[in-house]
């Protein structure tokens, strides 16, 4: 867990997103600190496909509502009769195109991290340029 905490904090910052941003395991007692500072704060809950109960279309990595702070990933499980084990880097990359959705409401398009197919084992994906900019631009960034 450490590892896959410190690269999406580096990963959020070469995104856009402020260098304190704090990527932490949640407690209701850090939500509360955080709402009671006037700090931004998402969640992001990373569940395995077998425990979940959900249906899912193929290819469903994760999922978040746009505008709702909430992503939910999925970290391993029998998916499709197939195993899935992420690496760390789908992990995060899941994770960030999660939180465009679930944070600032970004839909899908052609290039860049919130592409809606996504290929396990590729390299760290970004942001486009002018997402970016409108995250360093937000509360959320620089």
């Amino acid at each position: 867990m450490d590892e896959y905490i410190g690269l999406l904090e580096k990963h959020l910052e070469a995104n856009g997103f402020s260098s304190n941003t704090d990527v932490l395991e949640y407690s209701a007692w850090g939500s509360f600190v955080a709402w009671a500072k006037g700090n931004p704060h998402a969640s992001v809950a990373i569940r395995d496909f077998f425990a979940s109960g959900d249906v899912l279309d193929k290819g469903v990595l994760g999922f978040a509502s746009l505008g709702s702070n909430e992503a939910l990933v999925y970290g391993k499980g029998i998916y499709f009769g197939s195993k899935y084990n992420p690496s760390t880097i789908d992990l995060v990359n899941v994770t960030t195109h999660e939180l465009g959705h679930a944070i600032f409401f970004f839909q899908h398009i052609e290039s860049g991290i919130m592409y809606k197919y996504y290929s396990t084992g590729s390299s760290l994906i970004n942001y486009t340029y002018d997402q970016r900019t409108f995250i360093s631009n937000s509360v959320w960034g620089q």
